[in-house]
């Protein structure tokens, strides 16, 4: 196995700004990281971060690593159909390998990051990289290693991304808005009732794992489809390998009851996954409820309140500091509540400490920052 300490040094001296990790997860172990977002640390820095090896390495994207920016495929086949399209440029791109997809790094103009269905393009926050622990055990390799101190630079638009593409920032303070969609999705893979690997992963991780699971599994699947499809007509293809494939788990056999689930779902869904920060915290938050690993849930007796504060939960895990923004207005749309009853949910939380009010948003009264508190969670990184 390679030694992260020199691996670490390597980074540092190729103008990356780097982070350790803690092992197996993809959390920093640092309280806070914010400042290695602007400069980098030092050598002695970081040799004492990995001297005993015993943290992975984070590798900070944007100016601060000489506008390094990391396109992520979350899912292997969508890198490899990339690939046979682009094999040019993906030789000429280092490459790691991690736990379900591929990294690919580059330098570009951009300094926000992208979202796509079942691709980031990071040009900040920060990715794990090799030789660290992924969350599934299996080890972050390059699998073609950076030749040379300088990474090649490419224009977004050589990765023939749409236009609206190359515009969709990450921004929690806006409700997200979804891309316009063809047949296809953004790397060319058929999905208009095909076998696409959106689709198929679509289905594949939203498959009940025990009774029981069925309804809230549905309302997942309708959000993973929605961010493809325009109606559910169009979707109902997909539905019904859903259902086969469901079969051995589910109770309900004929396929209409599933069907007319499934559309009620569909219309539930705010937040098509893939449409945003805070449509994906959604999305994590319901699974992680689903699969028995949400937090504070013996807290509350209502599941709407245990589904706000698991997302806002979500929310602080993807800031370096454990804050992010919500209006009691967003926070009703997600579970369904008028303004005036969220707002009152979010007080609650402030007082019994799960969260705090940092600031305020002048130009709305409703507007706050949050910063999560409750440092008894294990999982939490600051």
């Amino acid at each position: 196995m390679m030694d992260t300490l020199s691996v670490a040094l390597d980074y540092l001296r190729r103008g990356w700004s780097i982070i350790p990790i803690k092992t197996g997860t993809k959390k920093p172990s640092l309280k806070t990281w914010k400042q290695y977002q602007s400069t980098r640390p030092t050598e002695a820095q970081v040799r004492k971060w990995f001297v005993k090896g015993q943290h992975g390495i984070g590798i900070i994207c944007g100016a601060v690593s000489g506008s390094l920016t990391v396109i992520d495929f979350d899912e292997a086949e969508l890198y490899q159909r990339w690939k046979a399209d682009h094999p040019d440029l993906a030789a000429a791109l280092p490459t790691v390998q991690t736990g379900r997809g591929f990294h690919v790094y580059a330098v570009t103009d951009e300094t926000k990051t992208l979202t796509l269905d079942g691709i980031d393009i990071k040009a900040s926050g920060y990715v794990v990289a090799p030789p660290s622990v992924h969350t599934s055990g299996t080890i972050y390799r390059w699998t073609t290693p950076p030749n040379g101190q300088q990474l090649p630079k490419i224009d977004l638009e050589s990765l023939n991304l749409p236009q609206d593409a190359t515009r969709h920032h990450y921004d929690t303070t806006k409700t997200p808005q979804r891309l316009h969609r063809t047949p296809h999705n953004r790397l060319g893979v058929v999905v208009g009732g095909g076998d696409g690997g959106v689709v198929a992963a679509a289905i594949r991780e939203t498959l009940p794992t025990e009774p029981g699971q069925r309804n809230n599994r549905l309302f997942l699947l309708a959000a993973r489809l929605k961010a493809i499809y325009n109606t559910p007509e169009e979707a109902r293809p997909a539905v019904e390998k859903w259902h086969k494939a469901a079969q051995p788990i589910i109770r309900t056999k004929d396929f209409e009851p599933t069907w007319f689930d499934f559309v009620a779902a569909w219309g539930r869904v705010k937040f098509p996954s893939g449409s945003g920060v805070l449509g994906q915290a959604v999305m994590t938050a319901r699974q992680r409820i689903d699969e028995g690993r949400g937090i504070k849930q013996a807290d509350f007796e209502s599941d709407s309140i245990k589904l706000l504060l698991e997302v806002l939960f979500e929310l602080a895990l993807q800031s370096p500091d454990g804050t992010f923004f919500m209006s009691s207005r967003k926070a009703g749309s997600i579970i369904g509540y008028s303004r005036e009853t969220a707002r009152n949910i979010l007080s609650v939380f402030c007082d019994r400490g799960y969260i705090e009010k940092v600031q305020t948003d002048r130009n709305q009264r409703e507007a706050q920052t949050y910063k999560w508190t409750a440092a008894d969670d294990e999982e939490i990184p600051f």
